[in-house]
């Protein structure tokens, strides 16, 4: 019986936290929105979002004209044609830019491990300017520095940083938050179309759409997932973890794979298992095996040498800037796993 360790619950990427802002802020450009309060007949508190007016009762911004970005629980007033874009997020938001055409003028510094066959990265034009920026603890005046006319995040990042930090970010520019996670029986990239329509750009995303699906089909004629079990782990020290959502799923399951999954891969909260070295046999099955930390000590145990996927040579690397993103990196994942296996 597999051992019950219980991982970090994973920080809902929709629904964002219910947060209160006691003021309106105007910044010299753009008016700020500021979260209000409004108490409902059971009394739960519900997040929403109200632009301010500016002392002269003007509400039209200063900056020109506005657009109310409305998904997945976020509601927020932005420019309708933004010219300084600014993202604090690596992966989502430097895609969606790319492919909705935003004026992208700044982005964070990421890690060689990040940079390695990142297709975002790469195509970035040479004059979007990289900042440092941390995750954790982000430093909001770092992202000033940059004179954005608009900030892009995603909403899970963005709710996780605390009421002071969200309204500095929000002082400076609006904050447009952004998410991939699809409704439940959903296709995995509506979310694109459907953010991307919130801001005039369905067409973009829908073309996008297109090129990913002529990549899938040009790649299913030699990549033959038909027949074939692939599994998604992540190894860490002497557990793993079984990936059974996000985009490789997505991708594999498009090129004809089938997914190995187990039945007690989710805790009761939603968060993914994390299963002992003595459970490795419920890789068995598989006919390849994508592994993101391929060099941890895991690798070197002899019940992963014994797995059938590992010693035919099948255990491609799951790189890190595969793990998340929209159809851009979507198609470029289904090269890699061409190349890879091909």
């Amino acid at each position: 019986m597999a051992d019950h360790v219980r991982r970090t619950p994973h920080i809902d990427p929709i629904t964002p936290r219910n947060t209160l802002s006691l003021s309106c802020m105007t910044f010299t450009r753009f008016p700020i929105p500021c979260r209000t309060v409004l108490a409902g007949v059971t009394a739960a508190l519900l997040s929403t979002t109200v632009a301010c007016g500016s002392d002269d009762g003007n509400d039209s911004a200063d900056g020109g004209d506005t657009t109310t970005f409305s998904y997945g629980g976020v509601t927020v007033d932005i420019p309708t044609d933004p010219q300084r874009v600014v993202c604090i997020e690596t992966r989502l938001c430097p895609e969606f830019a790319e492919i909705t055409g935003m004026n992208l003028v700044a982005t964070p510094e990421i890690s060689a491990e990040s940079a390695k066959d990142n297709v975002v990265n790469d195509e970035l034009p040479d004059s979007v300017e990289k900042f440092e920026f941390n995750f954790n603890q982000p430093d909001p005046e770092a992202a000033a520095n940059m004179d954005p006319d608009m900030l892009m995040t995603v909403a899970a990042w963005f709710d996780y940083y605390d009421s002071e930090t969200q309204d500095k970010l929000e002082a400076i520019a609006p904050v447009l938050r952004i998410s991939g996670a699809p409704d439940k029986d959903a296709d995995w990239l509506q979310p694109l179309v459907d953010q991307a329509e919130q801001i005039g750009k369905k067409a973009e995303a829908e073309q996008s759409i297109a090129d990913y699906d002529a990549t899938i089909d040009k790649l299913s004629e030699t990549v033959d997932g038909e027949g074939q079990t692939v599994a998604v782990v992540s190894l860490q020290d002497d557990q793993f973890v079984l990936e059974d959502e996000d985009l490789p799923i997505e991708v594999l399951t498009d090129l004809g794979f089938t997914l190995l999954t187990a039945p007690d891969n989710r805790e009761a909260d939603g968060s993914l298992h994390m299963y002992s070295k003595e459970n490795l046999n419920i890789l068995q099955d598989a006919d390849v095996i994508f592994v993101q930390n391929p060099d941890n000590a895991l690798s070197n145990d002899v019940l992963w040498k014994r797995l059938p996927a590992v010693t035919n040579g099948k255990t491609p690397q799951l790189l890190y800037n595969h793990r998340a993103g929209f159809s851009k990196v979507g198609a470029n994942f289904a090269e890699y796993v061409a190349e890879q296996l091909g």
